[in-house]
């Protein structure tokens, strides 16, 4: 019997060890930090978007810190902080958190004998180009999974090691269009707004910014009165006798698939008799004009390849021919909105005016100035299409396609010549960075049994 107690003693005792070190003992592995890097994020030419450094950082959990005089003091001067900032910390979090990046060894030995207290690796995820990118890249949370935008959309890819995310975008329109955004902004005293251009011959995403993570292009609606005019000139000129059936098959009504996440599908009714009574995102306007200046509905992709594992998967948007629609050969300027009822404003279109190539779309709200006499053309992002333009518009594409013969296309960027082998409908693959040295076929080869091309770029570059 005795023995039997005493058994039940040393159990209960030893159970009782083990609740109390775990609780004053705890290990790093509670800290809420990323335990390996997150794949990298790149723009279409291989300019780095998102990546993640390894840095030391100072983590404390309250739960398992003494706070003495002593050890608040030590801590609050090697954080910087005052003791009694410290003290309001250590009762606000309720878990593990880091108080400080960049901890030296030095600062690291003096806090070698704090319980609580660990100074360790983690991977803090940098956004060299944030103030253009940042609403689209997204972010990461503090366990290192994405929680918006491209981080969140492929977050099970990104997390995988020695992956990568290649975007459609184009950095030197991106910063581009975000300053012509912020001009729009400062000329209507807007609170918030976005911008997108897209490429009309392959449907590429050429660029897209907003001033806010919850992008106004995926989730505010605007009215189609303003394209009126064009889409009742495309409905006559088609064999649509159903305005509704017609505009449902421009897109409206659906959601345009963009990997970003949060989008509406805006409001069409089976039957319309205004253009008033459809209420359509940016986003959906944009992804129309290209329609219905290629023929060609397609998805929009932020994202452009993904790599795992040194596999590259294209995600590319596959078109849908919209049968009975006769394509624009000449595009347009359209605007709406800038007046105390509508309280947003709206520009979208179609550039250059003949054979259009670019349709682009830009969206304000929370206008404050009213009465204003202002030209829509001013506000048109000019700088970011001829910047587009001046690359692509000497291109020597449609020579070679009226010759039926592969064009030459090294020297060029990887860009470039993307855009210049878009039309002729064959595959692409390619390898390296930089500037393309070696194609294959050569220039001037028929392109009667081509199917594939391949790319050799200079990687030193």
């Amino acid at each position: 019997m005795k023995r039997g107690c005493l058994t039940g003693l040393l159990v209960a005792f030893g159970l009782l060890f083990f609740l109390v070190s775990s609780l004053f003992c705890r290990q790093p592995e509670v800290f809420n930090t990323p335990a390996r890097a997150r794949g990298d994020i790149y723009d279409f030419e291989g300019r780095v978007l998102a990546t993640s450094r390894p840095q030391r950082g100072l983590f404390v959990d309250p739960r398992s810190f003494v706070a003495t005089t002593e050890n608040i003091k030590l801590l609050a001067q090697i954080a910087g902080l005052k003791p009694e900032a410290l003290r309001v910390l250590l009762v606000q979090k309720a878990g593990p958190f880091l108080l400080k990046e960049n901890i030296s060894a030095t600062e690291g030995q003096k806090l070698a004998g704090l319980s609580g207290v660990f100074s360790l690796t983690y991977f803090k995820r940098i956004y060299p180009f944030i103030e253009s990118t940042g609403s689209l890249i997204g972010k990461v949370s503090s366990l290192g999974r994405g929680v918006l935008g491209l981080e969140a959309a492929y977050d099970s890819f990104l997390s995988r090691p020695r992956s990568s995310l290649r975007t459609a975008i184009d950095l030197d329109l991106q910063q581009d269009l975000q300053k012509e955004l912020n001009k729009a902004l400062k000329v209507f005293h807007a609170r918030e707004g976005g911008a997108a251009m897209l490429d009309v011959a392959s449907g590429r995403l050429l660029a897209l910014v907003s001033t806010s993570s919850l992008n106004p292009l995926l989730t505010d609606t605007v009215s189609l009165q303003a394209l009126s005019k064009t889409l009742d000139k495309a409905f006559g000129q088609s064999s649509y006798e159903d305005r509704a059936a017609f505009l449902r098959n421009l897109g409206f009504g659906s959601p345009t698939h963009i990997d970003l996440g949060g989008e509406k599908t805006g409001l069409l009714p089976l039957q319309i008799a205004r253009y008033t009574e459809v209420q359509a995102t940016p986003l959906q306007i944009l992804r129309a004009l290209s329609t219905l200046a290629s023929g060609q509905r397609r998805p929009l992709r932020v994202a452009f390849e993904v790599h795992v594992q040194k596999k590259a998967y294209l995600i590319p948007p596959k078109g849908q021919e919209v049968s009975g629609l006769k394509p624009l050969r000449y595009g347009g300027l359209w605007w709406s909105g800038g007046n105390r009822r509508r309280g947003y404003f709206f520009l979208a279109g179609l550039w250059p005016r003949r054979h259009p190539r670019v349709a682009y779309v830009m969206y304000v709200k929370g206008v404050k100035v009213w009465g204003l006499p202002v030209y829509p053309s001013r506000l048109c992002p000019q700088k970011a299409l001829e910047a587009y333009v001046k690359t692509f518009g000497r291109s020597s594409t449609s020579k070679a396609m009226a010759k039926n013969v592969m064009p030459d296309v090294t020297g060029l960027t990887l860009r470039a010549a993307l855009e210049r082998l878009a039309p002729l409908a064959i595959k692409v693959r390619y390898r390296g960075f930089g500037v393309i040295v070696k194609q294959w076929p050569q220039p001037g080869t028929p392109l009667k049994n081509v199917r594939e091309c391949k790319l050799v770029l200079h990687e030193d570059v």
